[in-house]
């Protein structure tokens, strides 16, 4: 039988290669453009954000030897996960007052309403969608 000894600081060192690096590097800014790319914008800015603030949440950030890509780490992109894995089917009731109100975008009418059944909302998969891009692209 066959006695293996890994030479664990030659593979930390190779870790940290400068050419291991920049491959990590170069795979992590392709990741975050994939995401950008295919981040949902909003044309009007919902939430109170200007539009494309969820796009503008993403960010490459350092961790050890890899890097990790973020979106939504912001307080204000606290709708992120939703996004990211959808939602199902349910009911939005007001928070305050009786009426849920809005404008309809096609003939401008004002819309009052006691509840809304939201059909929910499919899931963009941005972050795994741009890890599977990066990762085909290299």
């Amino acid at each position: 039988m066959a006695d293996w000894r890994f030479d664990y600081q030659a593979i930390e060192q190779l870790v940290h290669h400068p050419i291991v690096q920049a491959d990590v590097e170069r795979r992590s800014a392709s990741a975050a453009a994939a995401a950008t790319a295919v981040c949902p914008r909003s044309e009007d800015g919902r939430n109170g954000q200007p539009p494309g603030h969820l796009a503008s949440t993403i960010r490459v950030e350092p961790r050890g030897a890899g890097r990790r890509i973020l979106y939504g780490n912001d307080t204000t992109a606290w709708y992120a996960p939703l996004i990211e894995w959808g939602t199902r089917p349910h009911v939005i009731l007001p928070r305050n007052g009786r009426y849920l109100r809005w404008v309809d975008p096609q003939t401008g009418r004002v819309i009052f309403a006691r509840k809304v059944n939201h059909p929910g909302t499919p899931a963009y998969r941005v972050m795994s969608g741009a890890a599977l891009a990066a990762a085909r692209n290299g």
